[in-house]
């Protein structure tokens, strides 16, 4: 008898429980947004031209302030073998290309910045299907941005899951278009 009971409180329980998860409809849901671009595959392609790109730019950089010093010493060499006149020429000349070159260096530096923002609002524009899919599956009303939630429970993180599905995108696109890269999917 006592085994009777315990398996119909036990069903019970079961059937309650099973009720209570398939009833729970969470009013948001949370995601890490940093960790979506830095642990997914598209993510980390996107951060890849970023930091290759940025890169490039620092050592383009690196060697016109080398070819500027080096102009510039030989200016500091020719001072006293040219009359002052001459040698104000020569200076304003150097110092107009010194201007020059760090603002172009300036605006490729601005151009750069504006690129990787676009390349991570496309990124997240990529991530938003997923989230609509995820907020149907559950029933909950938003995501939320783990940085503006001072408490939760975990169980409302969806961030692995959105990585997840993420890179099934990414690999499925990949092997569609292997020629694809983080930009064009």
């Amino acid at each position: 008898m006592r085994w009777i009971c315990s398996l119909l409180i036990a069903g019970l329980l079961a059937t309650a429980t099973s009720a209570t998860a398939q009833t729970f409809r969470p009013a948001f849901l949370i995601l890490e947004q940093e960790r979506v671009l830095a642990e997914s595959l598209a993510g980390r392609d996107v951060l890849a031209q970023e930091d290759a790109e940025r890169t490039e730019l620092i050592a383009e950089g690196r060697a016109l302030d080398q070819e500027l010093e080096a102009e510039e010493q030989q200016l500091t060499d020719l001072r006293p073998r040219t009359d002052p006149a001459s040698f104000q020429a020569l200076a304003d000349a150097f110092d107009a290309k010194v201007v020059r070159i760090r603002a172009e260096q300036e605006e490729k530096a601005s151009a750069l910045s504006q690129a990787a923002e676009q390349r991570r609002r496309d990124f997240f524009s990529q991530v938003a299907p997923i989230l609509q899919q995820i907020l149907t599956e559950t029933g909950a009303g938003a995501v939320v941005e783990q940085r503006a939630v001072l408490m939760s429970n975990q169980n409302l993180n969806i961030t692995d899951r959105v990585i997840t599905r993420l890179d099934d995108v990414y690999k499925k696109n990949n092997l569609d278009n292997p020629d694809a890269t983080s930009s064009g999917n």
